[in-house]
Parts: structure tokens; sequence; C-alpha cells
């Protein structure tokens, strides 16, 4: 297997923009009313809990970064585009099909899955497109 060089700022950027999509995403501007009703969510930020949550969400988007980074160096992708259709694809692959089979046998409703799952969308074409033209 090929040896990728990860640039590790590149990276911690990818991680903190999947933050800040995160947080646009579901703010009451976009998403924060409709996946409250559909979870039975009184509110979005509650005192106990909010601190692991936003630790595994950290941890979680420099997990996936890193990995990305490997997967947009096996690509080749060095333009936005590029990095955006990679990410996109490792969505895809990835995340989309397998939050979409868990939400099926967990009978949720296909609208919290839209609002979850493409949200990461948002957040792999994003990452990709920083991990790519910042290698």
């Amino acid at each position: 297997m090929a040896t990728v060089d990860v640039n590790f700022a590149a990276v911690l950027v990818s991680a903190l923009a999947s933050m800040v999509v995160g947080a646009i995403w579901y703010s009451p501007a976009l998403f924060a009313k409709p996946w409250m009703e559909l979870t039975g969510r009184r509110d979005m930020n509650p005192a106990e809990g909010a601190a692991v949550g936003y630790t595994t969400a950290a941890a979680g988007s420099l997990i996936t970064a890193y990995i990305l980074a490997h997967f947009v160096s096996y690509a080749g992708a060095v333009t936005a585009m590029d990095g955006a259709i990679t990410g996109a694809w490792a969505w895809l692959g990835f995340n989309g099909v397998s939050m979409l089979t868990t939400y099926t046998f967990a009978a949720r409703p296909r609208k919290l899955w839209a609002i979850d799952s493409l949200q990461y969308l948002v957040v792999f074409v994003v990452m990709g497109m920083i991990l790519a033209v910042w290698h």
C-alpha cells in the first residue's frame, strides 16, 4: 500500500470545519426545530452530557479527517472539485447507506435520516476539499 504523507494541519482544520458545519446545520436557522421534533428533544444543548457529546464529535471529526486524508491521497485529488467528489463518494459508501440501513431497521423517519446524514455529506465534501487543496 502506498505511503501517505498526512498534513496534520489540514486534518485539524478539516475537523474544525466539521464542527462548524455541525453547529450551523443544527442551528435554529437551519434544522434545529425539525430535528428536535423528530427526536423528541426539547433543546439542543442539554447541560448534562454536552461535554461528552462535543468531545465525541471532535474526536470523531479528527478520525474522519485523518482517514479521509488517505482516501484523498489515494484518489490523487489535488483540486477542490476532486476533493469534493472524493468526499462525496466516501460519504455515500461509508456513511449515507450505513445510516440509511440503521434508520430503516430502527423505524426512524426518513426525514431524520436526511437531516442527520446529509449533514455528513456536507462535512465529507468540505473536508475533502480542504484536504485536497492543502496536501
